[in-house]
């Protein structure tokens, strides 16, 4: 760059002999790369923005799909407890209480089947 910039100028200063003339051309040459080189690292910094958005919406679709398991398995598990915190141990088969045990699995498939 500095070489380019060396060969515009001695090209340049033999058409145009003023010093003068010849460092707002070299500083303009300088703008003109910087103004490149500023276009270059936003595009750049823009390409990452975008690789940053779609690592973290990954990442947001796979926390979605984790709490969709964990609420199906919820919906099964929430009415199950509900039945057995009711009834406890006290079934006949358990040896206390006088109810059956196809009672509880009756009631329990009520709740199941009510919230699927």
């Amino acid at each position: 760059m500095v070489e380019d910039l060396h060969k515009t100028n001695d090209k340049e200063a033999s058409t145009v002999g003023s010093p003068l003339e010849v460092a707002f051309r070299d500083l303009k040459f300088v703008l003109d790369e910087l103004k490149e080189a500023q276009n270059h690292y936003e595009r750049k910094q823009r390409e990452e923005l975008v690789a940053a958005q779609l690592t973290e919406a990954r990442k947001s679709t796979e926390t979605a799909i984790s709490v969709a398991r964990l609420t199906k398995l919820a919906f099964i598990f929430i009415p199950l407890n509900f039945v057995t915190s009711f009834y406890g141990m006290n079934m006949k088969q358990f040896g206390s209480g006088n109810l059956s045990l196809w009672i509880f699995f009756a009631t329990a498939l009520a709740p199941i089947i009510g919230t699927l």
